[in-house]
């Protein structure tokens, strides 16, 4: 709770602070120090020491929900750059949620479909999180940026619905379809 206050009503003036604690870390939790990190330093710097932190912690195999943990409270576009190479499957665990919550835009969405399977349904997952999200707390918030028109975004959720094999995977796009709204 303490974290929350100081993210959230210091910010920026415990910079010098946050920097200290990752060079002496004594027992504050590392899920914390990002919390802290993402809301008191430039978001290039958070994500430099977070993703760092996060990388060199887990090894070569990152566990989606530790990296939610850590990175989600960035809530930066900057995290689908990194997960782009990190995300695994199966995409439920953790990492369509991190990329819902990291302010995803159309050219993600796009670029996205066309890279790997577990990129095509890590962006399925997320698109359904969004709509959960909203349904749950009925916030703004959680929505795909820069979408140019709502008959584009349809005929994108068309070809990746055609294009998937699996009719529970077509059942999520249709459900992201009937809400589509919500997230534009």
């Amino acid at each position: 709770m303490l974290c929350m206050i100081v993210g959230e009503v210091v910010g920026k003036d415990a910079a010098v602070w946050v920097r200290k604690i990752w060079a002496e870390p004594g027992t504050i939790n590392p899920v914390d120090r990002s919390y802290l990190t993402a809301k008191c330093l430039p978001i290039e710097k958070a994500c430099q020491f977070i993703v760092n932190y996060v990388e060199e912690s887990k090894g070569k195999e990152i566990e989606g929900y530790e990296a939610l943990r850590h990175l989600s409270a960035l809530e930066s576009n900057h995290v689908i750059t990194w997960l782009e190479k990190n995300c695994r499957l199966p995409a439920t665990d953790g990492w369509a949620a991190l990329f819902a919550i990291s302010k995803p835009s159309w050219d993600d969405l796009k670029h996205w479909a066309e890279l790997e399977t577990r990129h095509r349904l890590t962006i399925i997952h997320a698109l359904e999180e969004m709509i959960r999200e909203q349904n749950a707390c009925n916030s703004s918030q959680l929505k795909v940026y820069g979408v140019p028109s709502k008959k584009e975004m349809l005929e994108f959720l068309g070809r990746l619905h055609d294009s998937e094999i699996l009719n529970t995977k077509k059942a999520i796009i249709r459900k992201i379809v009937e809400q589509v709204d919500k997230i534009l």
